[in-house]
């Protein structure tokens, strides 16, 4: 056992003392020198106590024991009181009589987790208190879990025992019950990366951005929440322990618990997503007679999935992902996440692919595309591409020429330009896509303006009236499409100025490329290899 310690310093810490002591100081307690308790300790040397204060600490001396105790700073105050009255009523036996033996003081916390014994020396003819008599102090104190024999035993034994806090019981915390958890059998999230062969030919076909599934599968396992180990004060009192929590399930459209509730189950045959809470399993529209996704409008709330080629004519929404596993022609295809053409598109200037997330082609010919995440494929010749992330043409000839491509981060190819030097124009930042669906909403708002001037030169008849009523509605309504995308535009410009991530990386450059951003451009003069363009010092210029 440690021999108490007497210290000079004053009785109370300034905000610097305990700032510098941490929250050990917390856990002490400071009696001036002048207090009651050091005045018994006086008496009991012989020696002169002034100048001296006492420091008891409440915390064990052993670091890796637990110190149970919620607010030491309450705890300590409390204590404090509590001794200070004991000591004075000592001293006030004192002055009645010479002889007084030696006493315990049993001071249980406030949240009964932890007990303190506090001794104060026989005076006199007075007598010592043996083991036996010390455990039923704390017996007659409540205190009967928990106790430390050893620290009893080892107490009796021991000269400087006096004027310590002696941390004699513990408690048992209880352990709170293990919350549920959630063991997927799918990934949430699916790897967009498409696979490339050792020629350095991607293969759209294997790209893997849907999960196939069966009614009756797996999805996840539901591991239940377990129950915890209750607890005991050092008074004997049990402290139930917390159950743990139940896993959140994430259950959504055409799933089902099984009986036991053990596991979220497809309820049919279909795709699995993730829709950021939920999983889902969406039904899949499988066309395998080019004849049938002709010349016809195809609208589906789930994945499509297109075996062979869209002819032209087509148009194709849905609102998953849709996959084609041939080539594209003049048709318009809408999806509301991915769209994947393992052959890739010949639009001839009039065909149009729209996705939420990303689009995926072998190749991009004569088309527009706007994809809301990033546009991926072998060559892109003479297309307007809009993409609200980047532009990647890496793989295969890895060839961008001709047409306008705007990428609201970085366009990536092997080869931008051509050696005929076709004009090429890279444009770099804001919203592609949004930028582009607002020049559209200007244009038809113009055409409906030219077409209710038409009408007011044709009369006043009930016929035009009505057609220039329908008109007024349908320019309301863009009007107010072009207030939110305006909105919108605004608010994404201002986050995006503490970030330029822009630039155009590309192995050849040829002449005829142009590069511009926020109104500057770099035009390529002569054949560049190993180009990185972006902006630097204020301009923009070739790294």
């Amino acid at each position: 056992m440690k021999e108490q310690e007497y210290h000079s310093s004053a009785g109370n810490f300034t905000r610097e003392e305990k700032e510098a002591k941490g929250p050990d100081a917390e856990c002490e307690i400071v009696f001036a020198p002048e207090h009651v308790l050091c005045q018994l300790w006086a008496i009991w040397t012989g020696q002169d106590a002034r100048g001296q204060s006492l420091r008891l600490s409440l915390a064990p001396e052993e670091p890796d024991h637990p110190f149970p105790v919620s607010d030491p700073a309450r705890e300590a105050k409390r204590i404090q009181v509590l001794l200070t009255r004991i000591a004075k009523i000592r001293v006030s036996q004192l002055a009645a009589r010479a002889d007084a033996d030696e006493m315990a003081i049993v001071i249980p916390a406030l949240n009964e987790m932890m007990a303190w014994l506090f001794l104060l020396p026989p005076v006199g003819r007075g007598t010592q208190l043996s083991a036996s008599q010390l455990h039923q102090a704390l017996l007659r104190r409540g205190v009967t879990y928990g106790i430390n024999w050893n620290a009893i035993c080892s107490i009796s034994d021991c000269p400087h025992r006096y004027f310590y806090l002696f941390p004699i019981a513990f408690g048992r915390t209880p352990i709170p019950g293990r919350d549920g958890e959630i063991l997927d059998r799918y990934p949430r999230v699916l790897e967009e990366a498409v696979p490339v062969n050792e020629l350095g030919q991607a293969d759209y076909e294997t790209l893997n951005l849907v999960q196939e599934i069966h009614q009756g599968d797996i999805i996840c396992e539901i591991v239940a929440p377990t129950a915890g180990i209750s607890g005991h004060t050092v008074m004997g009192k049990s402290v139930p322990a917390p159950r743990g929590k139940r896993a959140e399930v994430p259950q959504g459209r055409n799933t089902c618990l099984s009986e036991d509730g053990a596991y979220l189950l497809a309820e049919r045959d279909g795709h699995l997503c993730f829709s950021g809470q939920s999983f889902q399993v969406r039904p899949v529209l499988d066309l395998y007679e080019t004849s049938e996704s002709c010349e016809r409008n195809i609208k589906f709330l789930g994945d499509v999935h297109i075996h062979g080629d869209l002819c032209s004519g087509a148009t194709v929404c849905a609102i998953g992902n849709v996959q084609i596993d041939g080539a594209v022609e003049i048709c318009t295809v809408e999806a509301g996440e991915n769209i994947i053409v393992s052959s890739g598109v010949q639009g001839q200037g009039r065909a149009v692919l729209r996705a939420q997330k990303s689009i995926y082609a072998k190749y991009l010919e004569n088309c527009n595309v706007y994809a809301q995440k990033s546009v991926q494929a072998d060559c892109i010749i003479n297309c307007g591409v809009y993409s609200n992330g980047d532009v990647r043409v890496r793989t295969g000839r890895g060839i961008i020429i001709g047409g306008t491509i705007r990428a609201a981060r970085e366009v990536s190819a092997a080869t931008v330009g051509s050696k005929a030097e076709r004009a090429t124009l890279i444009m770099l930042g804001g919203q592609p896509c949004e930028e582009a669906e607002r020049a559209q909403i200007l244009e038809q708002i113009q055409d409906m303006e030219e077409a209710m001037e038409k009408l007011s030169r044709q009369g006043t008849s009930d016929a035009c009236e009505q057609q220039k009523s329908k008109l007024r509605l349908s320019q309301c309504v863009a009007k107010m499409k072009l207030e939110k995308i305006d909105k919108d535009l605004e608010e994404q410009a201002e986050a995006c100025i503490a970030c330029d991530q822009r630039q155009m990386c590309c192995d050849t450059a040829y002449p005829g490329t142009t590069v511009s951003m926020d109104h500057k451009s770099y035009r390529v003069e002569k054949e560049e290899h190993s180009c990185v363009i972006r902006f630097s010092n204020g301009f923009l210029e070739r790294q």
